[in-house]
């Protein structure tokens, strides 16, 4: 709800949600506007549910609150008080890498992909499927000493990597990949380098 808000600037007192479990057990949001008769506000964010997403992400990704918790700046709000010592951005985050991201690629979600990656390359990726970048080949193998990568895009030649490895760098940037360290970049680098293509 604050990500709706805030990316597209409709009032919170506007909008609101719940959660909603279908018979066979999977969970949905429901959104609906608050204002009598509606204001089109709920139709608005399901025309712009990828900024919406961003926002959201962005609101909890950025937080300088810990991982483990939550803060008015990120997921709290007077509604879900009761809800406060329940709430972690590390939960969100979790959950929004489980989102199913349309337009990201043909298969869907990029979250199965992402379990068992670092946090911060999960947030980085899901960053990124959230602007509409392609699905990179994830948590794979290369060279035939098997260096682990975290995504690698084929087209252009970008390979996503955790730590310094001297003999692993030189062999991919031999293969003609740019070689690029989850520590030393962020989401505008790396869509300006693969929306190059």
């Amino acid at each position: 709800m604050e990500g709706a808000s805030e990316a597209l600037e409709i009032s919170r007192d506007d909008i609101d949600g719940t959660l909603s479990w279908s018979a066979d057990g999977r969970r949905s949001i429901v959104l609906f506007d608050t204002v009598p008769a509606g204001a089109g506000a709920a139709k608005k964010i399901a025309e712009n549910l990828g900024a919406v997403l961003e926002g959201a992400v962005e609101r909890v990704q950025s937080c300088e609150c810990g991982e483990e918790t939550s803060c008015y700046g990120c997921l709290r709000s007077y509604r879900n008080a009761r809800h406060h010592e329940k709430l972690s951005r590390r939960g969100a985050l979790a959950i929004f890498r489980h989102l199913q991201i349309d337009g990201a690629d043909s298969t869907g979600a990029w979250g199965q992909d992402l379990e068992g990656t670092s946090a911060s390359v999960s947030e980085l990726l899901l960053a990124l499927a959230l602007l509409g970048v392609h699905k990179p080949e994830m948590g794979i193998e290369m060279g035939d000493v098997g260096w682990p990568v975290e995504a690698v895009w084929r087209q252009p030649a970008v390979v996503l990597v955790e730590g310094i490895d001297g003999e692993r760098d030189t062999w991919l940037k031999d293969e003609g990949f740019a070689v690029v360290h989850t520590e030393e970049t962020d989401t505008d680098m790396l869509v300006g380098m693969l929306k190059q293509a």
